[in-house]
């Protein structure tokens, strides 16, 4: 009776997670299938001994093994693979591998790996969905990257995200908001201008608490209510300094003798007066000032009817100063002095 050898036609490699296995030989015409936990390593034979000989691998497993070639010899190169001594074979994918006396070659199969190629071109769907990896396109030299959609471009991340070195909206501009936008400089375009030469009222429908350094107003003013500053001064004489960007109103203890205040940091702007008020807190020898200084300059003090005002002793009373620039320099200050009690 003849006899024949039988070939089992699918070798299996049951393997365990972080282990490493070996094929001693290719194992012609037969799958090897991986199973088990993955993911392990399979070291590949070496190619320099099975020239011509063929390697059919399919990863059964729900993980990824690596086929390798580093304990023997050449590398596991073409086009689905990264041509270097490892190649990983992700869940439910194949190779198929041929020795050309020097490295194994593969020829085709779904494998998982790194592909590498001078062209790639897709008539369908592509769908990269690496997890927890990264995808990235990076052209060299002069390449650039072109995405030109016939339909919607939807880039939609879910952490926070950068763009750094790219214009948008050079040719074609659409509506974009965020939530912060800062830019080193200029800011253009019709609609910003339209927006600057008619912004919309601050407050206007829904007003808020607000602080200015500087408040300009070139219209009517309305306020419900007014709050003014007071630096208090004590033991005025001599020559006082009164710094008019702290305050407008100036209250004074103490007062040691006639004095000459000098409104320092006073605006210069043309067409423009100015207000100051001091209140005097009198004691028992009343005082009052005698002229005054506007950023160190001197001027006399027109007071109603030319007359110069008397102050009492033990009172509360005011000096108050309209500070007059008509053509850009102070030319008069007007006084006006009450006394209460």
């Amino acid at each position: 009776m003849a006899r024949y050898n039988t070939v089992i036609p699918v070798n299996i490699i049951t393997g365990a997670a972080s282990q490493t296995y070996t094929l001693t030989a290719p194992r012609e015409g037969q799958l090897t299938e991986f199973a088990g936990t993955a993911p392990y390593t399979v070291q590949l034979p070496n190619p320099a001994y099975f020239a011509g000989q063929s390697l059919a691998l399919y990863n059964a497993t729900s993980g990824s093994v690596t086929v390798s070639t580093s304990a023997t010899s050449g590398s596991i190169i073409g086009a689905a693979t990264n041509n270097n001594s490892s190649y990983a074979l992700t869940t439910l994918t194949s190779a198929f591998l041929y020795s050309d006396g020097t490295n194994w070659a593969s020829v085709g199969g779904g494998g998982g790996g790194p592909v590498n190629a001078t062209t790639i071109s897709a008539s369908s769907t592509v769908t990269l969905s690496p997890a927890s990896a990264n995808v990235a396109i990076s052209p060299t030299g002069t390449g650039t990257v072109a995405i030109s959609p016939a339909g919607a471009l939807t880039i939609n991340p879910t952490a926070a995200s950068s763009i750094n070195n790219t214009s948008v909206g050079t040719t074609t501009a659409a509506a974009g908001a965020f939530t912060t936008l800062s830019a080193s400089s200029t800011v253009s375009g019709s609609g910003f201008s339209t927006y600057l030469a008619s912004p919309p009222a601050i407050g206007g429908t829904a007003a808020a608490a607000g602080t200015f350094t500087t408040f300009t107003a070139t219209g009517i003013s309305t306020l419900a209510a007014v709050t003014e500053k007071i630096v208090p001064l004590s033991g005025a004489t001599g020559t006082v300094t009164h710094d008019y960007s702290a305050a407008g109103v100036f209250y004074h203890t103490s007062i040691s003798a006639n004095f000459v205040p000098n409104f320092t940091n006073v605006p210069t702007t043309a067409a423009r007066s100015v207000t100051v008020t001091l209140i005097l807190n009198q004691g028992g020898t009343p005082y009052y000032p005698t002229s005054v200084q506007i950023n160190g300059s001197a001027f006399s003090i027109t007071w109603p009817g030319g007359v110069t005002p008397t102050p009492r002793a033990s009172k509360y009373e005011f000096a108050t100063f309209i500070l007059i620039n008509p053509a850009g320099s102070f030319n008069v200050v007007l006084g006006q002095y009450g006394s209460f009690g």
